[in-house]
């Protein structure tokens, strides 16, 4: 039970099946076709049921939101990452209020790009400062970067610049930030070009460990390394776990550690080879 409730806090996005293809190397793993239902997979599925993840009731909060991307939890309410650019403030009546949030470096909604993560500095109640990630740049020329946002009540403004220059693409940005003390873990993708995932020298494909301080270059923030497109974070007993994308299917939860390279594309799923991590759980090819 421990793994599912991990991995529903990791947030699994859209499933990998429906996302488009790569530019420059492709993604060669074929997508396989469900096997045909009969009547004795039917009664195993109902024979199954509820010895899986089970979550209860649900009950909507809010409705008509905008391509909401992340979550954050406040003392009244909730706020809502829309990757058009906006966040929406969600009182606890379910009241929706979207707000401007105001860059240097406008929001540029791609594909998946936009306004991604949120994360709340440790002292948001008193001090109104978040953290965001976002695309921006030109669709010839996309990138990504983390900012420091304060919330003015009817508007988020850039009041710092923790990151800039994160390789992005139309697709597979990244996004997820989780802080964890005096450091912001951030997630990026793999900006398409499968050749970055092994070098040591681009932030693509990374996860990065970045000290508040500011202390260090960016390269020195690289904390783990082969990743495809990992968009959930959750620590649990001082572990990180990360969850990304699987080319067609394959989609992992990778228990991560520092210097730890987790294969892509070199390996995924179950494969092995020296010097590269397989994922903790991976959940098949479909």
């Amino acid at each position: 039970m421990k793994r599912w409730i991990l991995m529903l806090g990791l947030i699994f996005v859209a499933g990998c099946a429906t996302e488009p293809a790569e530019d420059g190397a492709q993604d060669e793993t074929p997508i396989e076709q469900a096997p045909e239902q009969t009547d004795e997979t039917e009664n195993e599925q109902t024979t199954d049921e509820g010895e899986g993840l089970s979550v209860g009731t649900s009950e909507a909060v809010a409705s008509q939101l905008e391509a909401p991307w992340s979550i954050a939890r406040i003392e009244d309410g909730w706020l809502v990452s829309e990757r058009g650019g906006t966040i929406a403030v969600i009182d606890e009546e379910g009241n929706v209020d979207r707000q401007t949030v105001e860059l240097t470096e406008a929001v540029l909604e791609i594909g998946e790009g936009g306004l991604l993560g949120l994360a709340l500095a440790s002292d948001f109640d008193t001090s109104r400062q978040l953290y965001a990630y976002h695309t921006y740049g030109t669709p010839g020329n996309v990138q990504n970067r983390v900012v420091e946002l304060t919330w003015e009540e009817d508007r988020f403004v850039e009041t710092d610049v923790i990151l800039e220059d994160i390789p992005g693409a139309q697709f597979h940005n990244g996004g997820r930030l989780l802080l964890d003390g005096e450091a912001l873990w951030v997630t990026n993708g793999d900006a398409l070009v499968h050749d970055l995932a092994q070098d040591e020298t681009s932030l693509a494909w990374k996860i990065l460990r970045i000290p508040l301080s500011g202390e260090g270059e960016p390269t020195d923030w690289i904390y783990s390394s082969g990743h495809r497109n990992p968009q959930g974070l959750a620590s649990v007993d001082d572990v990180l776990y990360a969850s990304e994308h699987g080319a067609s299917g394959h989609d992992e939860v990778n228990r991560i550690e520092q210097g730890k390279n987790y294969g892509w594309p070199l390996i995924e799923a179950d494969e092995t080879a020296d010097g590269l991590e397989t994922p903790w759980f991976e959940v098949g090819s479909t």
